[in-house]
Order: structure tokens, then C-alpha cells, then sequence
């Protein structure tokens, strides 16, 4: 991501918003998923519950790791439709785990 900045390609400003890459012996790490949740999380949850909104009733739906898969997910639980979700996300399958009685598989 650094050096997609560098060329250009993003803006510096998005490399610090989203992804936070931080320097540790030399390696990039990526930040604490809860301060990677956190941040622009307005804009997240806006576009995750306009994507929970396109899923339908009953439907089977591939989420990914990203934070805004996450917040899409949150809406979903909210709404009270049913689906079926196939992700390799932990933070998402915490989020359905403890659903009682269990609307999303």
C-alpha cells in the first residue's frame, strides 16, 4: 500500500484511513483489527447496510475479510432475514455465532 502511494496510485491520506499500515523491525504490519474496524466506520456501515439491503430472503451469500463485509453482515443480523453465509472471516462468523434463533448459518 506504501508504495502504491509513492507511485501515485492511492493518496497518502487513504494508506492512513484505511489499512493503517505500521512500521515494526523493519516489517509492515497491518494495525488491530478493532482499530481497522473502527476507522471510517460511518462510511462502512453505510455501504454494508446498502449491501445487506441487495441480499434477499433465504439467499446464500460469499463474504470476504474486509471490514465492510463485516458491516454488511451487522445489517443483515439487523434486518432479521434469513441467509446463509459461506466467509473465512473470524470477526463475521463471531458476529453470527451468537445468533439466537440462529437467522444466518
Amino acid at each position: 500500500m506504501a508504495q502504491a502511494a509513492a507511485r501515485g496510485e492511492v493518496s497518502a491520506e487513504h494508506v492512513a484511513r484505511i489499512g493503517t499500515l505500521v512500521k515494526q523491525v523493519g516489517v509492515e504490519a497491518v494495525a488491530p483489527a478493532e482499530q481497522i474496524l473502527a476507522d471510517a466506520a460511518g462510511e462502512k456501515a453505510r455501504l454494508g447496510a446498502a449491501a445487506a439491503a441487495a441480499i434477499e430472503e433465504g439467499e446464500t451469500v460469499f463474504v470476504d475479510c474486509s471490514t465492510t463485509a463485516y458491516y454488511a453482515v451487522r445489517s443483515l443480523l439487523e434486518s432479521g432475514r434469513s441467509a446463509t453465509v459461506l466467509t473465512p472471516s473470524v470477526p463475521v462468523m463471531d458476529l453470527i455465532a451468537p445468533t439466537d434463533p440462529p437467522q444466518l448459518e
